[in-house]
């Protein structure tokens, strides 16, 4: 059990700074619910760290200190900033000061509705006491031919009822009056229209609906049509449209194989630097933009200064500022699954790697080479599916009881399509970008775009004719959220031990 301890205690030495995020994280979680949920997960990580001094085996005392203070202060910021919102079952009528996020237009088999994100600044009863404070919540309206929506550009009071949907999101149904907040601004109303532009430049580029949509959805992360959603939901490939680090990733790699020709590595990191900076300031507040920003540009900026970064670290000082910007990003779901699914890809794969190799064995070098021409393709071909397998293995141990948590069912389906079509999708928004580079050259330009369009709309058609028969789904089942943190803290503390011994093993040598 020692050995356990130790492991872990030297790999949480090795990274303070995931260590003090993961401790902001529960801290910030201790002001939203119940102190019993986090017992466990508290208990798992903070008692290597208690028990080894006691034995005097290591010293980590300094460490445990710090950890506890990051955790104090994030119960004790947020529970300052943010009340207990305990709403009546028909909820509450009143009058709120709402300072708009981000505005979308959805459309619906049924309706048309315009969606904005707002943080309800205070929230007052009809005979003007003050109730609730710093309130993320949802305002839906549906669009009305002849009538004009509120425009996005500044604060508003609007009188309205509080409610909490059957998802636990806050949502404000409004009067039809909304008063301007004078001397009061945001950036909501201008990132739509330029979001609106970028999709207007789309559609004059590709004839095909289908493939404008999915382009536009990729570069912007508005997906007006909710069955283009519903589609990719059905296959396990939400995660696709929600702007991350995937998109960040395919935006830096393709800016760093055309800049690098030109400009030295110091002057290129920093043109992606501001480049990947203007994307996330178009793209708004989110969670995982937010996330994949922080994760891109701070090594970026090490390798500037010639330091190298390390991802677990990187992963914990974006949980900080995250938290620290905005506390009730960790209510979020695209907040928790942005997290969890890169957590689970730095801490799990190469656990995951070891299993799948034992099933499909990595041949050396010299193999290779000595096999027939047909092997050898074949053997590359194996390659891609073991690398796919590894990675949906390791993505599915934390996705799948989470999955089961909030929606009661699994698309196993995504587990197959997850092994391909990421790789067509940043084939297809790699072309579009190339496309658009070359806009000066009308016949250039058109080429690629007519390229891309054939070979998103191939990419799209293995969606939308798949029958719907062999549709394999795990469906109601319910996970009690003791049963979900039990697990999490079981294979969090699992997958710790694990890359601590290795470590430990590194350094001791042969």
């Amino acid at each position: 059990m020692m050995h356990v301890y130790k492991a872990i205690s030297y790999f949480c030495i090795l990274h303070p700074a995931f260590l003090f995020g993961v401790s902001f994280l529960l801290g910030t979680y201790a002001a939203f619910y119940p102190p019993s949920y986090l017992v466990l997960p508290a208990v798992c990580l903070w008692s290597p760290l208690v028990i080894l001094p006691i034995r005097k085996e290591n010293s980590n005392y300094r460490l445990l200190a710090a950890n506890m203070i990051f955790f104090l202060l994030a119960w004790g910021y947020t529970s300052f900033f943010y009340t207990d919102l305990e709403l009546p079952p028909k909820g509450i009528n009143g009058k709120a000061h709402i300072s708009i996020e981000s505005i979308s237009y959805q459309i619906t088999q049924f309706s048309k509705k315009w969606k904005y994100e707002c943080t309800i600044k205070n929230f007052f009863s009809k005979d003007d006491q003050l109730l609730y404070q710093s309130i993320p919540c949802t305002i839906i309206l549906k669009e009305v031919e002849g009538l004009s929506r509120p425009l996005a550009d500044q604060e508003y009071l609007i009188n309205g009822q509080l409610i909490k949907n059957s998802h636990g999101r806050i949502e404000l149904n409004p009067s039809k009056e909304w008063h301007l907040v004078q001397d009061s601004w945001s950036l909501a109303e201008w990132r739509f229209q330029f979001k609106q532009k970028i999709k207007t430049w789309i559609q004059s580029r590709f004839s095909r609906p289908s493939t404008a949509a999915l382009l536009t959805g990729l570069i912007t992360g508005e997906f007006e049509d909710l069955t283009f959603r519903q589609l990719f939901s059905r296959f396990g490939l939400q995660h696709i449209l929600a702007i991350s680090g995937f998109h960040f990733n395919l935006f830096a790699g393709v800016c760093s194989l055309l800049l690098r020709c030109i400009l030295s590595r110091r002057m290129m990191g920093l043109c992606i630097i501001i480049s990947m900076s203007l994307y996330a300031f178009m793209l708004g507040k989110n969670p995982s933009v937010m996330r994949a920003w922080i994760m891109i540009c701070l090594p970026l900026m090490g390798s500037y200064f010639e330091k190298k970064a390390n991802s677990l670290n990187l992963l914990g000082v974006s949980l900080l500022c995250l938290l620290a910007f905005e506390p009730a990003f960790a209510l979020s779901l695209t907040f928790q699954l942005s997290f969890m699914v890169t957590g689970a890809i730095l801490l799990a794969y190469h656990p995951a790697q070891k299993i799948v190799y034992r099933i499909f064995p990595k041949q050396t070098l010299a193999q290779v080479i000595k096999m027939p021409s047909w092997d050898q393709h074949g053997y590359c071909i194996l390659s891609l599916f073991r690398e796919g397998m590894t990675l949906s293995l390791a993505v599915n141990l934390f996705a799948l009881p989470l999955s089961l948590f909030y929606f009661q069912q699994f698309q196993w389906m995504g587990i197959i399509y997850n092994f391909f079509f990421p790789a067509l999708i940043s084939i297809s928004f790699s072309l579009f970008f190339l496309g658009f580079l070359f806009q000066f050259i009308p016949h250039l330009e058109g080429l690629i775009h007519e390229i891309n369009q054939k070979f998103s709309e191939t990419a799209l058609m293995t969606l939308y004719h798949f029958p719907e028969t062999l549709d394999m789904t795990l469906s109601e089942v319910y996970l009690p959220i003791e049963w979900l943190l039990a697990y999490l803290s079981i294979l969090f503390m699992g997958l710790l031990f694990w890359h601590g011994s290795n470590e430990i093993k590194s350094c001791q040598g042969p």
